[in-house]
């Protein structure tokens, strides 16, 4: 199949390498928006054999995230791309369209020329576009395309006095697969039970009805986690072996089985769970579905693991049967257009998010927390919401919770340097200071040029660790970073009076009031350099500028 990008540049064609996007000038499409991370997304061919089959996108842990059909896509998950799909990142706005059969050439295939650009589909009503052939870098503006008004609103044409758009003609049905994929979710302890139930799975698989797939099918070479999520996020069933260590593991609980059960939700997926050993499952997200053995028995409960299995078995040969009815379904591109886009919540994610930040800096933690419990009800993976309940949790003192909130938030974007600043804040207040320097000194390596607020928060732990000479390093390395960050010289004069260096400490200080003249705490502590100094006047001074301004502070 051969498959395009219509942006703002016009089309993209897809070949048979990967297209990286975002604004690293290394980037094969650079996006120029202050929005998109320096490498936020890549679009992936799916190959069988020499031919292409699709495409998949994903995003690397932008910061901003990527959207499709306005769902953010959580980081370094593929998913599937169909045709119509609006691909959404900073505020450009990409529509990805598959047109005919394509094969994949064994050497680089030669530029195709411009005239042979298919025509512009009819659910687009925009004039002809140029076709951009990706030999070099392709810089793409923002500002010619707006974000999606809403999710529930269908895109406009950007000519006034162009027609309505026009839906696009229903999809041709597919034929469907000749075999059914079914994916394996389960802990590496269960695996004498897993091969068991396969051995029982075999007699679909000699009728063609399915093709299994688990972790040992990776061959050498091959990057483990990428062949989990792209066979995670393209199978038709997905099995979820229960057991104890499956509820155990954050990866097999957290990630794949919330990506099944999403899956399964907006209709990509069928998931069964099947329960293998004992375990109180009861209120997890999955105690929903129809669970086998078909009377809920732990296959180790059963006398006769046999009879257990065969039970299992007939259950998933009935879900095989009801997927190859509806595999054409699962296979057809959604269209792009109103009526089967879920209708916006009166208040989104967005929203929430700006009034837990606004709650929180006016000191109203527990008005904060609301705000961004909501956030998470919307989008439950929003990385920022999960960051503001940590930061909220921990103003009120609620260090465990905190804790947890803050490790999602690292869970869902690893890349979010200010979410292991918290977290490392966190900690300190925990008493563990080995993994509190261990969260900072992340935060610093993720994000180097932004650290100044990282760095003085771990010299502020260094100091009371009576760590000083590293805890002046560290004030240095934060100035280093931004000369005019006053909470830095404030924080270097208090080390240089613990050095007893009084007169160093004075010009410190007033290098962090030159900066911020309402500061308070850098007038109180000019006032004790200033004592040592022998400026007794001086000193007074100060003490009731520092009071002065803290009084007016409350």
């Amino acid at each position: 199949m051969e498959a395009a990008l219509h942006g703002p540049t016009g089309r993209i064609e897809l070949g048979p390498t990967v297209l990286t996007i975002g604004r690293a000038p290394d980037s094969q499409l650079v996006t120029d928006d202050s929005q998109s991370s320096g490498h936020h997304a890549e679009l992936r061919p799916i190959n069988q054999g020499y031919t292409i089959i699709g495409y998949i996108i994903l995003d690397k842990g932008s910061t901003n995230g990527t959207f499709v059909k306005g769902q953010r896509l959580a980081p370094n998950f593929p998913h599937l791309l169909k045709s119509g799909d609006h691909i959404r990142i900073g505020h450009i706005i990409f529509t990805y369209e598959e047109t005919g059969p394509a094969q994949v050439p064994p050497t680089t295939p030669a530029p195709q020329a411009a005239d042979e650009a298919q025509e512009t589909p009819p659910s687009v009503a925009v004039a002809p576009e140029p076709v951009v052939i990706l030999s070099s870098p392709v810089a793409v503006p923002s500002t010619p395309v707006a974000p999606l008004p809403s999710d529930a609103e269908s895109v406009a044409s950007s000519s006034t006095d162009a027609e309505p758009a026009t839906s696009p003609p229903p999809p041709k049905p597919t034929e469907p697969p000749k075999a059914v994929e079914v994916f394996y979710s389960y802990a590496h302890e269960d695996e004498t039970l897993r091969n068991e139930l396969d051995k029982h799975l075999s007699f679909l698989k000699h009728e063609g009805l399915i093709n299994s797939w688990y972790d040992h099918n990776i061959a050498a070479g091959e990057e483990k986690t990428q062949q989990i999520n792209a066979h995670l996020n393209t199978a038709h069933l997905i099995l979820l072996l229960i057991s104890p260590d499956f509820i155990a593991s954050n990866n097999l609980y957290e990630v794949q089985m919330q990506r099944a059960i999403e899956r399964q939700r907006i209709g990509e997926a069928y998931v069964v769970p099947v329960l293998l050993r004992p375990v109180d499952y009861k209120g997890t997200p999955f105690s929903k579905l129809k669970v086998l053995p078909s009377d809920e028995r732990p296959v180790t409960s059963w006398p006769n693991s046999d009879e257990a299995f065969y039970n299992i078995a007939r259950g998933i040969r009935q879900a095989v049967r009801e997927l190859t009815k509806t595999a054409t379904t699962l296979q057809q591109p959604h269209s792009f257009s109103q009526a089967n886009l879920p209708v916006p919540p009166a208040r989104n994610n967005k929203q929430e998010l700006a009034e837990g930040q606004a709650h929180y800096k006016a000191g109203r933690y527990k008005e904060a927390l609301a705000s961004f419990e909501q956030a998470i009800q919307i989008d439950h993976i929003s990385e920022r919401a999960y960051h503001g309940k940590g930061d909220a949790l921990r103003r009120l003192n609620r260090y465990e919770e905190a804790l947890t909130a803050l490790e999602r938030a690292i869970q869902l974007d690893p890349n979010l340097a200010m979410a292991y600043f918290s977290k490392g804040q966190l900690l300190a207040r925990l008493n563990r200071p080995a993994e509190a320097l261990t969260a900072l000194d992340h935060a610093i390596q993720l994000d180097p040029i932004n650290a100044a607020t990282v760095y003085v928060g771990k010299a502020e732990l260094l100091m009371l660790l009576n760590r000083n000479q590293e805890a002046l390093a560290a004030y240095e390395q934060a100035l280093q970073t931004d000369r005019n960050f006053a909470p830095a010289y404030n924080g270097k004069g208090c080390v240089l009076l613990k050095f007893n260096r009084p007169q160093e400490a004075v010009l410190a200080f007033e290098q962090a009031i030159r900066l911020a003249p309402n500061f308070a705490l850098a007038y109180l502590n000019m006032s004790n350099a200033l004592r040592r100094s022998g400026r007794i006047r001086e000193a007074m001074q100060a003490a009731s500028m520092g009071k002065q301004l803290t009084t007016g502070q409350r």
